[in-house]
């Protein structure tokens, strides 16, 4: 784990920054206070801040993070800049274990457990993408459980590389950013990512989580074209909940479910084994024309 940072010990705004949480490939992320009151401290790192591309992608997560406002995401409490220099972010601090770390114990989730995760990520992604951003790294090191009022909430974390929908692609060409084991097919091709990607990647993490392994691994960039194993060889897995999945894992973002708000609706009625009808069918029609590997 981490403990003392460049940082620590030091004064940042208002914010008496403290332990290192973690650190990525834009930004560093403390533990820091003010009047008694813990916030996660994002600042970005020294070595980027000379980079006005990385300051422009800094910004854009803060612009992003203050659109949304959801019970089922980290908040923003305040975009600042340090003396005019290091600009920072200062979060609620959503104390908890990532689900990354959580299957380090255990290779599968209770079903119970997946089904509440499906539940709370789809809506905090129904709150993101009403307020016009993109995600794009829905992935376990970014989802985390924590305790509101005593009742356990999983919350969506890091918008480091979020889109605000409709704006220009802060990058020129075919850049690909994400992690490529969660990555709906159009982000692996380059191509532009939108609401419908994020319910594919939530659909793998929902996969991963189930099966005890990832659908995919991190070496896709070089193998286009993959289908998603068959989620009806996991076992004790409801026959519905494999058939959702045929059709959130569809490789065409247009046979997809069209909203967070839908993907939620089918999942938990999956869960149960009450999957509509006509969903059902949908995906046994997908099933034909593009089968599971």
């Amino acid at each position: 784990g981490y403990s003392g940072g460049l940082f620590t010990g030091s004064r940042i705004g208002t914010y008496d920054v403290g332990r290192l949480l973690g650190r990525g490939g834009m930004g560093e992320v403390y533990v820091a206070s003010r009047d008694g009151v813990d916030v996660a401290l994002k600042v970005i790192r020294a070595d980027r801040a000379g980079n006005a591309a990385n300051l422009k992608r800094f910004a854009r997560e803060a612009e992003a993070l203050l659109r949304v406002e959801s019970p089922y995401v980290a908040r923003v409490l305040e975009v600042g800049a340090e003396d005019g220099r290091l600009p920072f972010l200062a979060m609620e601090l959503v104390e908890g274990a990532s689900l990354a770390e959580q299957l380090h114990g255990s290779d599968r989730l209770d079903l119970s457990v997946a089904r509440q995760m499906c539940r709370d990520v789809a809506r905090g992604l129904a709150d993101v993408h009403r307020a016009g951003v993109v995600h794009r790294d829905i992935k376990p090191h970014n989802l985390v459980l924590t305790t509101i009022d005593g009742s356990p909430r999983w919350k969506l974390v890091d918008f480091g590389i979020a889109k605000i929908d409709g704006g220009v692609q802060a990058t020129t060409g075919r850049v690909i950013v994400g992690t490529p084991a969660y990555m709906a097919p159009e982000q692996l091709a380059g191509n532009t990512a939108d609401a419908r990607s994020d319910l594919y990647s939530l659909c793998l993490v929902v996969f991963r989580v189930l099966a005890g392994r990832p659908a995919f691994s991190n070496n896709r960039m070089t193998q286009t074209g993959q289908h998603p194993p068959d989620p009806s060889r996991i076992p004790d897995l409801p026959l519905d909940v494999g058939l959702a999945l045929r059709i959130g894992l569809a490789t065409s973002p247009a046979d997809r479910f069209a909203s967070a708000s839908d993907l939620e609706a089918a999942l938990d009625a999956a869960f149960a084994g009450r999957l509509d009808a006509s969903i059902r069918d949908r995906a046994h029609t997908l099933r034909v024309h593009e089968p599971w590997d």
